[in-house]
């Protein structure tokens, strides 16, 4: 498989990447491996994006830029790698986003051999997430406007253009993982919660509604205990979830027509609450 990189082609094999540059008569082009160990997974798991070029490998991601060929660390690698359907490979497609800075690549999973799963990459901030959508064709921004997607059955929708699914809500939530709200054998109680966000488009109106929900827990691999959802609105402001715990999870969404959100520095007002 090959694509055209900055100023140069770029070839990858099962174990390496390639780059093919014109050097004119008398063999027109010349090729020089660039780096082993670096193949790629799948004919359509490559993409350039702002000059860097990114993509997916057996068990690995790497992107390729004025430095050369960098694997890129990968926190939630074992929710896709070992969720893989490695019978589809072909089917994995990548899903450059320049207007945000993103990289996605949506591959199939084991359960269904179809595309249903991604997998994110946030260029600027070197962040990660993961999540189920399934599409199986994309078109970067382009002359038609912000990025175009294909699902299995398809439809083609363009992405970033509301806030909204077509007339319906966009409903939207992530949670966090888990951290610690103390060292060792100290318990912390969370009593009050005070919201911190923007709650509209900038000069808009400020009207989104905001579930906001606590997994807390004592030990990692706990059934955590629930707190919540919360409904938060602008006029919010605190809440009083009474909670003890060491570790803490956060869940966040809304479902509501018109809603745009975005997280601020969201405050707690703890105090130590004993040994376990």
């Amino acid at each position: 498989m090959g694509i055209q990189g900055p100023q140069q082609g770029l070839l990858w094999t099962d174990l390496a990447i390639w780059a093919m540059q014109y050097t004119g008569q008398p063999y027109v082009y010349g090729f020089n491996e660039i780096a082993t160990g670096c193949g790629l997974i799948g004919r359509k798991a490559a993409g350039s994006m702002n000059g860097i070029v990114y993509w997916m490998s057996q068990s690995q991601f790497f992107q390729l830029g004025p430095d050369g060929v960098k694997p890129i660390f990968c926190p939630i690698w074992d929710v896709i790698f070992q969720d893989l359907d490695t019978d589809n490979l072909d089917k994995i497609r990548i899903a450059p986003n320049s207007r945000f800075g993103e990289i996605a690549w949506y591959y199939p999973t084991k359960d269904t051999n179809e595309v249903n799963k991604y997998v994110k990459y946030n260029v600027v901030l070197n962040e990660w997430d993961f999540g189920t959508l399934a599409r199986t064709a994309w078109i970067n921004q382009s002359v038609f406007g912000p990025p175009i997607g294909a699902d299995p059955n398809r439809y083609i929708y363009q992405h970033e253009t509301s806030t909204d699914a077509d007339g319906q809500p966009l409903v939207c939530n992530f949670q966090t993982g888990y951290f610690a709200l103390s060292d060792a054998d100290v318990k912390q109680f969370v009593d009050q919660v005070w919201p911190d966000m923007k709650w509209g488009y900038y000069e808009g109106i400020q009207n989104a509604n905001v579930n906001l929900t606590f997994y807390v827990a004592d030990y990692p691999g706990e059934t955590p205990t629930v707190y919540g959802p919360y409904s938060l609105t602008q006029s919010t402001t605190f809440i009083t979830p009474r909670f003890r715990a060491r570790l803490m999870s956060i869940g966040i969404g809304s479902s509501d027509i018109g809603s745009f959100w975005r997280l601020g520095n969201i405050r707690y007002r703890t105090q130590i609450d004993g040994k376990y």
